[in-house]
């Protein structure tokens, strides 16, 4: 039988112009053998792409027959599964003749060539099915759904109810309907208060030291305790440390007549219920520990009773406020400064007691360690003087009282940059009648000005609060 004549293949249809089809995937060529991703179409495309390249007249029957496997999935062609002929074990009949091979040669047999495969257009993947936003456009009608655990299904936050001014009026007019959030002083006013509520784990000592008299010392720490007591949940004490009279007793509500030696000679407490039994409260919460009023036995006061006292305060109230007299060198100040964490100088808007400030600032930087039999001055290993109370000064806050009216002849402005290049920080406290009464100090009669003050210094003596479990790494303590 003749061979066939050979014949080019009909290339494929091409889309229109107009029509944007889909993208071509790139495929693996391996050895000239394309894969495809679908067999069984593959090779049914194939079968009638050679049953039109190898069909004859005489219309004999395809040279290749398509055969499938038993469970129908990959299909086989009957000439890939024939076996190779072995030219090897061929029998001489078998071989081919010298006539037949010159023969082929003057008929310029041409050998049939294998024939390429039409590459096939490979659909496109469907799209995932998408939740559809209702009320959209089509546009955007399908939206990306959000994983897991990035939903925040949480409502939006309230707006603080207005405290003062004139959107607190709105407030209570439009009986409660419009909310315009608190003004600009009370957000002022509630970030203080977080500062003043820093935590603590363990007691704080702040120690209140002036060398002259009449210089605001007790008023400014009864202020700064009504501050800490009015804000913070936990106990807070003043103790009256003046070894001679002292009249932080007379600035109080009395409503016992005990005192630190009445504590100290007493049985040693075991709840709050029996230090509150010695102690005057103010109206803020504040607790007063006074003196002994009676001046021969003021002196008795000595640095021993001191750390007793304190040894039974520390074990129910977290800040510890102690009122030092005038003599710095006092073995009772001596013992307030050793175990102080923050000091308080206070001084009034006076050139003589700014001096004072002065030279307790002076003292603070000076004081070094002696030897208690020669007196001489001790030294460390690197052969430099040991300073007792130097480190105290970067905890130190200098607060100036204007306890009269009016102006007077002291340059604030100067000391303060003075003061500040010397001192942790520097605090003014403004004019107030109710203190310049000399009586008993009570918070809801001070003006409003006078209380923020107070308010600001405790948030500045609380920035030095040491805290094992503070954000900041400056106020933690070491464990």
């Amino acid at each position: 039988m003749p061979w066939p004549s050979k014949k080019q293949p009909v290339p494929p249809p091409s889309a229109a112009p107009w029509v944007a089809g889909p993208q071509l995937q790139p495929e693996a060529d391996y050895a000239g053998e394309r894969e495809f991703h679908d067999p069984v179409a593959d090779v049914l495309d194939l079968e009638a792409f050679l049953d039109e390249v190898t069909k004859s007249p005489a219309g004999d029957t395809p040279a290749a027959e398509a055969r499938y496997t038993h469970d129908g999935a990959v299909p086989e062609l009957a000439w890939a599964r024939q076996p190779a002929p072995d030219t090897a074990s061929a029998t001489a009949d078998e071989q081919p003749s010298a006539h037949d091979v010159e023969l082929a040669d003057e008929e310029h047999f041409e050998a049939p060539q294998p024939v390429k495969t039409p590459p096939r257009i490979q659909q496109p993947a469907p799209r995932p099915i998408t939740r559809q936003a209702v009320g959209t456009s089509w546009d955007h009608a399908e939206q990306d759904i959000a994983p897991a655990g990035t939903v925040d299904w949480r409502t939006p936050p309230a707006r603080p109810v207005p405290g003062s001014g004139w959107r607190r009026w709105l407030y209570l007019a439009s009986a409660k309907s419009i909310n315009l959030g608190e003004n600009p002083a009370d957000a002022a006013i509630r970030e203080l208060d977080r500062k003043i509520q820093t935590p603590l784990d363990r007691e704080f000592s702040l120690g209140v030291v002036q060398l002259k008299g009449g210089a605001a010392k007790t008023t400014t720490s009864i202020g700064l305790g009504n501050a800490f007591a009015e804000t913070r949940p936990d106990a807070i004490v003043a103790i009256d440390v003046n070894p001679d009279r002292g009249n932080m007793g007379r600035r109080t509500e009395l409503r016992t007549g005990s005192n630190v030696f009445s504590l100290i000679a007493s049985r040693r407490p075991t709840r709050v219920q029996d230090v509150r039994a010695h102690t005057n409260q103010t109206s803020a919460g504040l607790e007063v520990l006074a003196s002994a009023q009676d001046p021969a036995i003021a002196q008795s006061f000595s640095e021993w009773d001191y750390a007793e006292v304190f040894g039974i305060l520390s074990d129910f109230y977290s800040v510890i406020i102690s009122d030092c007299g005038t003599n710095i060198t006092h073995s009772a100040t001596q013992a307030v400064l050793a175990r102080a964490d923050a000091l308080i100088i206070p001084l009034d808007a006076r050139s003589d007691s700014a001096e004072e400030a002065v030279a307790t600032i002076d003292y603070l930087h000076c004081a070094y360690a002696k030897d208690p039999e020669t007196n001489a001055a001790l030294i460390d290993d690197q052969g430099h003087q040991q300073w007792i109370y130097r480190h105290l000064l970067a905890r130190t806050v200098v607060v100036i009282s204007h306890q009269r009216p009016g102006r007077r002849r002291f340059d604030v402005e100067k000391s303060l940059a003075w003061f500040r290049e010397r001192v942790m920080d520097v605090h003014v406290i403004p004019y107030d009648p109710h203190l310049e009464e000399g009586g008993e100090i009570i918070p809801e009669r001070l003006s409003a000005a006078t209380r923020l003050a107070y308010r600001e210094l405790a948030a500045k003596v609380a920035g030095v609060f040491p805290s094992t479990y503070s954000t900041d790494p400056h106020l933690r303590r070491a464990v």
